[in-house]
């Protein structure tokens, strides 16, 4: 009998860590399928929750309506519900046509918004000094992000790939203008895809690709949804509509309802999208759509805002580090929750100023108000307009109004200048928002700065505060993945490149599929003109991730430079079939054209589509117009070292070059005057 007991608990053992299949695909589960895998579900007090594992499936909106038809109905017509859609004449709200272009003149480039029957375009062009058009190129609008509260920012999917486009409505100002950091930034037209981290909040879960990074299944749901306060929905309606799970205690409950969960981790269904931070560090190997509402976000990742705190130091999704701040927050030790002031699927319905008032006064009974002490008698009615401020859309890089969530007294008389937060003459101390204290600490720390140097700001201070805390974090835990591969990258940006190898390689010794790793690697090859290893390692990537046209696209270049000519058009077709958005890879596949395989009419067409996406991508104008000049194309030619000196006056090249075209033509004078301007940039230059 002792015997079998032990039998029977080692099996028991063995079978724990399989039991999370049972989860997500068992027709029926028992309590004691709960006794055996603590550590797959949530606990969270006396309740648990079994839908908060990663192989819970997500189902999607509409499957919760037949249950739950009113709440439904009330929530999609709140701003979350539908934060993203498809654009069409019956979800418009923008002026049409367009009274006026939007003009850019960092880059020279002219914006509108076309509609076309059913469809819209966004057109991008550039003019000579006579006003006749020498560029232009058209992107249909296929999506929206933004509910038409605040502004729409416009997207099309290249199979996938969801890419913003330059011109942005502006709900408040009720005009066009270039899309959120476009102008104050960079222009990034038509090339800025949406990250994984951006998709998780301003939609809902969607399905990645697991080829290649930030491309997502097609087609594509719209608007947050329940699922992502609720958990994903597939073992509760299956519990629900199949009878499946029907043996389960009244305390393990197959869907997560926020108002059941303990103070932090109810609020962290609303901060996995309100506590955006500085920077931030992914924990282990998570990915962006892997938190589950009810788990801990601090399990999740670790979240940095800036040491110096100040009146302007407050953002769009930053609400969550604001309210920490106020005593409200403070003195109920954590107890005050989001929903404490915001209603559940944000039911608007309301005279908000006396629900905010109702609101404050459970906890500040209007007895207990010093009323002769008020600045105005007037604004006791409406509590925030004192204790939380206001930025008006004018003072916003995203054009948004947007509350203060520190509440404190006479907030309102503090001016708001977001100026200092987004061109920071100060070097910015990164302190943790939320993180856990274990071994992995000062790593995350290092992570967080290298993602602030390599995202928003090259400063080498960032760079070397990222070495000396992935160094400190390396130190206690040599095994990290995530470490290494950070650690090898700022080494390489060190220019430090035998010790970005080891550290790189001993992060794709501890995961052979870390495709980003083998990446690495092959840049760092590369920099080191070692073709071989930097090939073999790309070709490591795109075993693991054969979709990811950026690797694809490195590969043909390292072929083309190792003058393996057949692999590299072989691969560069295989990126353009993926991505036929990317002008990079037309270009090279025009000098291939040229200089290798002698194809001067096919280089004529590639050189034209790289210039159709970028008329400013290096020496594509000037390779073009060598084209025209080689085929004997003379007006052509003209015509694009023309516009190349429009676009760049001091191109070398093509001032030579048009100089020959005219001197070959008897335009002496005219040739000599461009060769004169050659040598004036360039007194090295020889014709």
């Amino acid at each position: 009998m002792k015997k079998k007991l032990i039998f029977i608990f080692i099996l028991i053992l063995i079978l724990a860590p399989v039991a999370i299949i049972v989860f997500s695909s068992s027709a029926h589960y028992y309590r004691e399928d709960i006794e055996n895998c603590q550590n797959c579900h949530t606990q969270d007090g006396d309740l648990i929750f079994i839908n908060t594992i990663k192989e819970a499936k997500y189902t999607g909106t509409e499957s919760c309506k037949d249950c739950h038809q009113e709440i439904y109905d009330a929530y999609m017509k709140t701003q979350t519900g539908h934060s993203m859609s498809r654009m069409t004449p019956s979800n418009m709200i923008e002026k049409f046509p367009q009274d006026y272009t939007v003009y850019d003149s960092s880059k020279n480039y002219y914006y509108e918004m076309i509609r076309n029957g059913a469809k819209f375009f966004q057109r991008e062009y550039r003019l000579d000094p006579a006003g006749k058009v020498v560029h232009q190129r058209l992107m249909e609008v296929q999506y929206i992000i933004g509910s038409g509260t605040n502004l729409r920012i416009y997207f099309y999917n290249e199979n996938g790939m969801y890419y913003e486009l330059p011109l942005t409505w502006y709900v408040h100002k009720q005009k066009w203008d270039l899309s959120p950091g476009y102008r104050e930034f960079n222009n990034n037209r038509f090339s800025r895809f949406v990250s994984n981290m951006c998709f998780s909040c301003h939609n809902g879960h969607m399905f990645q690709l697991n080829n290649a990074n930030n491309r997502y299944k097609n087609p594509i749901h719209t608007g947050i949804g329940c699922e992502d306060c609720h958990g994903p929905g597939d073992i509760h309606i299956r519990q629900i509509k199949d009878n499946a799970f029907s043996d389960l205690p009244d305390n393990v409950l197959t869907t997560v309802n926020p108002i059941k969960l303990s103070p932090e981790r109810r609020n962290d269904v609303c901060l996995q999208c309100h506590l955006e931070g500085k920077s931030w560090a992914l924990h282990d190997k998570k990915s962006w759509f892997d938190f589950r509402p009810g788990l801990l976000l601090n399990n999740h990742r670790s979240v940095y805002t800036t040491q110096k705190q100040t009146v302007h130091t407050f953002n769009v999704a930053n609400t969550g580090s604001r309210l920490f701040m106020s005593p409200c927050f403070k003195d109920s030790h954590g107890q005050l929750t989001c929903d404490f002031c915001h209603p559940s699927h944000n039911v608007f319905e309301v005279d908000k100023v006396r629900f905010n008032r109702q609101t404050c006064m459970k906890c500040h009974p209007m007895e207990g108000l010093p009323m002769r002490e008020s600045r105005f008698a007037e604004s006791r009615e409406d509590c925030n307009r004192c204790h939380m401020n206001t930025v008006p859309a004018t003072n916003t890089l995203h054009g948004v109004v947007d509350t203060d969530h520190w509440i404190r007294i006479n907030s309102d008389l503090d001016p708001i200048n977001w100026y200092p937060e987004r061109h920071h003459a100060e070097k910015l101390i990164l302190v943790p928002v939320i993180d856990k204290d274990d071994i992995g600490k000062e790593l995350r720390h290092g992570i967080a700065y290298s993602e602030y140097y390599f995202t928003e700001d090259r400063e080498k201070y960032y760079l070397d505060s990222a070495y000396y805390y992935l160094g400190e974090g390396l130190k206690k835990n040599t095994s990290s993945i995530y470490g290494n591969y950070y650690m090898g990258r700022i080494e390489s940006e060190r220019k430090n490149y035998k010790k970005a190898l080891e550290y790189l390689n001993k992060a794709v010794q501890l995961d052979p599929n870390y495709a980003d790793a083998y990446y690495e690697i092959a840049k760092v090859n590369k920099l080191q003109k070692n073709y071989s290893s930097a090939i073999s390692s790309i070709k490591n990537a795109i075993k693991n991730k054969d979709g990811e046209a950026i690797y694809l696209e490195f590969l043909g270049i390292l072929y083309y430079e190792a003058d393996s000519i057949k692999q590299a058009i072989e691969v560069l077709n295989r990126s353009i079939e993926i991505d036929s958005q990317n002008p990079n890879v037309f270009f090279v596949l025009g000098n291939i054209s040229i200089f290798k395989t002698k194809e001067t009419k096919k280089a004529l067409e590639y050189y034209k589509r790289a210039v159709y996406l970028d008329p400013d991508l290096p020496d594509a104008l000037v390779n073009l117009g060598n084209t025209y000049a080689l085929l004997g194309q003379y007006d052509k030619a003209e015509e694009t070292y023309k516009k190349e000196i429009l676009f760049r006056k001091n191109s070398i090249n093509a001032l030579v070059n048009l100089g020959k075209i005219y001197k070959m033509q008897g335009k002496i004078n005219e040739a000599i005057g461009l060769f004169s301007r050659a040598k004036v940039i360039d007194p090295s230059v020889r014709f």
